[in-house]
């Protein structure tokens, strides 16, 4: 699944020096007698540390429910290991009115991962129950080390008292999350017009290629131009396109991340102040660029109506050079997508990954997209006892925390689902080809960690390239990583709430400002001031100043330092 679009809520992560500082942390167990906090009476005996002491019935939603199917092998799995009958409504997170809807009607089930306001559903809704600090230290304690090294991440969770949480969220233990955008490019088009790949190029595995260098925007303008007018595919027949892409700011990120934007990240002005993406003199700048490349005909023509299958299946075919692509899409589950879609296609086929393109030799290109250590909200019903939140807790501890239970929960059933290519745990996971990952496994239902060590599992052959290039701090790539300039961690300003707020209807607006300079060859300056006042009559500035009001980003984690901040 693909990040930036399966969640709209902002994570971040933590940089190598600090995550050895959370593996570095202990913690003293609480006492064993608890009482339930908030709305739920207090319990007098809680089950032992036995997960299977006695059978619970437990409702349970999480990303993918909509398309579960019922007792598949995961949640056998997990229903015999903790003594539990999971039962999981087909309701999809994601969709909002699908979920608003769900809960208004009283049937929400005890424990959610939500994409909802985790304090709006305790403060105002009254529908969740707090969960006590005491409890999440006893039964999920590597979870509660981690996050313990960081005091200011439970704020957030911390509604009530410094003993209680509305929400549990999960954690990403790296700064550098793995799932960014890249430019996947036709290998055996760069061969047939002798192209010139900057950088070193190294087969990761068979016919997967990578490039240790960014594309100048000089070098790419070449390849767009190449694909575009040189018969790469040699059918003597002008019939390609440089780059396929379709109508979303984060699918024509090639562009825009030259330049060192993000809709999630801001930047440093002149003044020293923070300003954000469509505010951006950059943004001018992409926006100019897209207009030179779309009028020469590089770009494909539908870009702004088409639909990301079709964008793909250009790709796919002999149709489009290069397509920007997630390095998510790596993993088992994306086979369908590319860079795996065509290399499974014809066993000739190539393709080349690139870390993108750079505008300017000292502007990021590689935005972190999670750029808070949290995500993904779990809540709890405001009914349920402490003796079921402590099987959930466990359960949770499990799946988000143990090599075993992760792996489990993202790649399926061993033998079955998948094998390892060598030592488990030690080793690439190797996904069958007969199966689809989804439904028929509960991947991502039962919960989505975010520990950088894991996704070496969940990639498959691809393992040892995206632990190569992408993940962690000293990747090959990471010179290339930046993050926001300004960033409220804590949550002491309302910059988290104007986002959520102003954002989408920005994005539109910044959509429909590139596609008409783009498509009716507008003069970009006369037009600018003009998509400005737009912006503000969206509150987009409004969101800008609070921002302001915000931490340094490196007041958080110091150690960033030695990466980008956009330019």
């Amino acid at each position: 699944m693909s990040k930036a679009k399966r969640i709209l809520i902002i994570t971040l992560a933590l940089m190598l020096a600090v995550v050895m500082m959370l593996t570095g942390c202990t913690t003293k167990n609480p006492a064993t007698t608890e009482t339930t906090t908030g709305t739920v009476a207090t319990t007098e005996s809680l089950p032992n540390d036995d997960p299977a002491a006695k059978k619970l019935d437990i409702s349970f939603l999480g990303w993918n429910a909509a398309n579960i199917v019922d007792g598949n092998a995961v949640e056998a799995m997990l229903e015999q290991k903790f003594n539990v009958d999971i039962k999981i409504p087909k309701v999809d997170v994601y969709n909002q009115d699908q979920l608003k809807l769900t809960l208004a009607s009283g049937e929400m089930p005890e424990f959610l991962l939500s994409y909802e306001d985790d304090d709006k559903l305790y403060e105002e809704d009254q529908l969740t129950r707090t969960i006590p600090r005491s409890l999440v230290q006893k039964y999920m304690p590597k979870y509660y080390e981690k996050v313990n090294a960081t005091p200011f991440l439970w704020d957030k969770a911390n509604k009530t008292n410094e003993d209680e949480f509305v929400s549990l969220f999960e954690i990403n233990d790296s700064l550098f999350d793995n799932n960014i955008m890249t430019l996947a490019i036709k290998y055996n088009w760069v061969e047939n017009l002798k192209l010139k790949v900057p950088g070193n190029v190294e087969e990761v595995a068979k016919n997967l290629f990578m490039t240790d260098t960014a594309f100048t925007l000089d070098e790419y303008t070449e390849y767009l131009r190449a694909f575009t007018e040189d018969d790469p595919d040699q059918n003597g027949a002008k019939d390609t396109v440089g780059q396929s892409g379709y109508p979303h700011l984060f699918h024509i990120y090639t562009f825009f991340n030259a330049f060192g934007l993000d809709y999630y990240n801001n930047s440093k002005a002149a003044d020293g102040s923070a300003v954000e993406m469509f505010n951006s003199p950059m943004f001018k700048e992409a926006t100019k660029y897209l207009q030179s490349v779309y009028q020469k005909g590089y770009i494909d023509k539908e870009v702004w109506t088409i639909g990301i299958w079709d964008t793909w299946k250009k790709f796919d075919t002999n149709k489009s050079g290069m397509v920007p692509v997630s390095t998510d899409y790596l993993q088992a589950w994306a086979a369908p997508r590319p860079p795996q879609s065509r290399l499974n296609a014809d066993p000739n086929n190539k393709v080349l990954l690139s870390p993108g393109v750079q505008a300017y030799p000292d502007v990021g290109i590689d935005p972190m997209y999670n750029t808070s250590p949290k995500s993904g909200p779990y809540v709890v019903r405001k009914d349920v006892s402490d003796e079921k939140l402590i099987r959930f807790l466990q359960i949770l501890e499990y799946i988000i925390m143990d090599p075993e239970g992760s792996v489990l929960v993202n790649a399926g059933k061993e033998g079955r689902d998948y094998y390892w290519d060598g030592e488990p745990f030690k080793s690439s996971i190797v996904q069958r080809p007969d199966v689809q990952l989804g439904g028929n496994t509960g991947i991502g239902v039962f919960g989505q960690s975010r520990i950088s060590a894991t996704f070496k599992y969940y990639a498959g052959k691809y393992s040892n390239a995206a632990a190569k290039y992408i993940m962690g701090p000293d990747a090959i790539w990471a010179k290339y990583r930046y993050y926001p300039y300004k960033k409220d961690l804590e949550q002491k300003t309302k910059s988290e709430d104007l986002q959520r707020e102003v954002l989408p209807d920005a994005m539109n607006l910044a959509l429909e400002f590139v596609s008409k300079m783009a498509t009716e060859n507008k003069n970009v300056d006369n037009e600018w001031a003009a998509f400005q006042d737009k912006l503000k009559g969206a509150r987009y500035n409004e969101w800008a100043d609070e921002v302001n009001k915000s931490p340094l980003y490196t007041d958080y984690f110091p150690a960033l330092s030695r990466y980008n901040t956009i330019k």
